[in-house]
C-alpha cells in the first residue's frame, strides 16, 4: 500500500479562516466530516486528504461559495506561511534555487502532491499534480493552493504584483469570475495533465533581495517523503487525544476496511495499537517538555481516562514516570545553566 494521504493541517487554515469569517458552522462540520477541532489551532497537526476534501466540498456546496478554492488562497503572501517556509524561501541565493527548496520540502507537508520545475529556453514552468483523484471538484480544491505556493515563491522575487502569461490547470472546471480578475492579462487553460504557470527562464536567475534570517539550520527544515507507516503516524498523532479512537475509525476516514489496514500493518511487523501508544507517548513527551501542565492533563491530552493508566503505559516505553522523567529533565536544564 502506498504512503496514506495526509497533509499538514496549516493547508486548512486559510480556508478555514474564510469560512470564519462569513459565519459557516466550522466546528459542527469540521467534528461531521471526522477531523479534529485541534487543527484549527495547531498547524503541525497531520489530517487524512479524504476528510478535508469531504470538508472542504460539503462547506462549497452549504455555503454557495463556488468558487470557495481561491478564496480561501488569493490573499496569502509569503509572511502567511511557516518559519521555515520563509527561511527556504529568503536564504535562496537565485529563484530558482528557492523553487527547487520548496519542491524538495513539499514531500513532508502533503504526501498526495508532486511539484516540479520544467526548465525550457524562454520560458519555463512551475509544475505541480495532484495524485489522489481523477475527480475535477477534489482536484480543484487542491490545485488553486498548490498554484499560490509556487505562485508566493515566485513573488518574493519578483514582486508582489508579478503574474504569469500562462496558467494551465489539471482540473477540467470553470476558473470563475474572480480568477480571471486576479489574472486579467492570463491565459487560464483547463483540463491539462498537471497544474503549472509560466515563468520567462531569464527571471529564474533573480538574486535574493530580501534580509537574511538566522535561526534554524537550513538543511534541519527541509522535510523528506512520508511512507505508509510515517503518515499513519502522523495521523495518530492528530487523533491521539480522543481515547475511543480504533482502527475502524482510521480504516473509516482512508476509506478502506480494517482489515485491509490491519494486513498492510502486519507487513510492516506492526500493530494499531503499537503506532497509536507511540503516538501518545511522542505527545505526552512534547506536553511535558514544552509545558507546565498536571500529570492528570497530559493523561487526557493523550488520550488516557486517568492518570493511573498513563502512568503505567509511560513508564512501559520511557522506563520512568512522568513525574520522575519531568523532575530528571528540569535538573538536567539545571546543571547545564550552572
Amino acid at each position: 500500500m502506498k504512503a496514506i494521504p495526509v497533509f499538514r493541517a496549516a493547508h486548512l487554515g486559510p480556508h478555514i479562516a474564510f469560512l470564519h469569517s462569513i459565519g459557516a458552522p466550522i466546528e459542527s462540520e469540521m467534528i461531521r466530516a471526522k477531523l479534529p477541532l485541534e487543527a484549527v489551532s495547531s498547524s503541525t497537526l497531520y489530517v487524512p486528504l479524504a476528510c478535508g476534501l469531504r470538508f472542504l466540498e460539503f462547506m462549497r456546496l452549504s455555503q454557495g461559495v463556488e468558487d470557495l478554492p481561491i478564496r480561501a488562497v488569493h490573499k496569502l503572501n509569503i509572511e502567511s506561511f511557516d518559519d521555515n517556509y520563509i527561511l527556504n524561501t529568503r536564504t535562496a541565493p537565485t529563484l530558482l534555487i528557492a523553487l527547487q527548496r520548496f519542491c524538495n520540502r513539499t514531500g513532508g507537508e502533503a504526501n498526495y502532491v508532486d511539484f516540479w520545475i520544467d526548465l525550457r529556453e524562454g520560458t519555463s514552468y512551475a509544475c505541480s499534480r495532484f495524485n489522489y483523484s481523477n475527480n475535477p471538484i477534489l482536484i480543484r480544491h487542491s490545485e488553486w493552493s498548490q498554484l499560490y505556493c509556487q505562485l508566493i515563491t515566485v513573488r518574493a522575487y519578483l514582486g508582489q504584483t508579478w503574474t504569469p502569461k500562462n496558467i494551465i490547470f489539471q482540473s477540467s472546471m470553470p476558473v470563475g469570475n474572480l480568477a480571471e480578475s486576479l489574472f486579467p492579462n492570463c491565459k487560464i487553460t483547463t483540463g491539462g495533465l498537471f497544474t503549472s504557470f509560466s515563468v520567462p527562464t531569464h527571471l529564474l536567475s533573480t538574486p535574493a533581495n530580501h534580509t537574511q534570517l538566522n535561526s534554524t539550520n537550513l538543511n534541519a527544515s527541509l522535510s523528506g517523503p512520508i511512507d505508509f507507516i510515517s503518515s499513519l503516524e502522523r495521523l495518530l498523532r492528530s487523533y491521539v487525544s480522543e481515547t475511543k479512537i480504533n482502527i475502524s475509525d482510521i480504516a473509516t476516514m482512508l476509506d478502506i476496511s480494517s482489515r485491509t489496514l490491519q494486513r498492510e500493518l502486519n507487513s510492516f511487523g506492526e500493530t494499531f495499537m503499537q503506532l497509536k501508544q507511540k503516538a501518545q507517548y511522542e505527545h505526552a513527551l512534547e506536553l511535558l517538555n514544552t509545558t507546565d501542565m498536571k500529570i492528570l492533563e497530559i493523561a487526557q491530552h493523550t488520550g488516557y481516562d486517568d492518570s493511573s493508566n498513563f502512568t503505567r503505559a509511560f513508564k512501559r516505553l520511557a522506563g520512568v514516570t512522568p513525574t520522575a522523567y519531568r523532575k530528571n529533565m528540569h535538573e538536567a536544564i539545571k546543571n547545564t545553566t550552572v
